[in-house]
């Protein structure tokens, strides 16, 4: 993800840019990439992720398997959909977040995910990894941290993992959930 970032930025020609991500993407994406390109920010934002090793692949394995589920059934409309990933997911915030990927193409007749499920399905494990732990590297300009304080991502126990990887940080909770 930070190098697809990278990509984009490169072939736009977008430096000192202000960047957020959210869960999976505020950790293999805007982390990742403001402690391996700090000079490009001016500000980073990550929305409910911190910089641990935290393995949730049984959690969005779940997520997946559901949306395979969805696809194989080759439904017209996302109540439809609703109902299969109800099936698996009880959460409706959840539920919904994930339907909000799913997409009709013009011409088809089923609906699909917009995002490539076997990919990320085979990088799942990988990319809640944190591969900075010891390197010494940190991003020193501003950065917000934001946490649904009803989620667990970030808590008071990862605040000064936070704050070895980001000194700046300026650490803050919502009462929200993740999704």
């Amino acid at each position: 993800m930070a190098a697809d970032l990278d990509e984009f930025l490169e072939t736009h020609q977008l430096d000192n840019v202000n960047l957020i991500g959210h869960s999976m993407g505020g950790k293999a994406a805007a982390m990742h990439y403001a402690l391996s390109h700090p000079e490009r920010l001016n500000h980073l934002i990550v929305v409910d992720m911190s910089p641990t090793n935290r393995n949730l692949t049984s959690e969005f394995g779940s997520y997946i398997e559901a949306m395979h589920k969805v696809e194989k059934a080759k439904v017209k409309n996302q109540s439809e959909a609703d109902k299969i990933l109800a099936e698996s997911i009880n959460s409706l915030p959840i539920r919904q977040f994930i339907l909000t990927n799913l997409k009709k193409a013009p011409g088809e007749t089923s609906m699909k995910f917009r995002i490539n499920l076997p990919a990320l399905e085979q990088s799942l494990e990988k990319l809640w990894e944190f591969p900075f732990e010891g390197s010494g590297k940190t991003y020193d300009g501003p950065a917000l941290f934001i946490a649904g304080a009803r989620a667990g991502y970030i808590t008071q126990s990862t605040h000064p993992v936070i704050k070895t990887f980001f000194p700046n940080a300026e650490i803050t909770a919502l009462d929200t959930g993740h999704w």
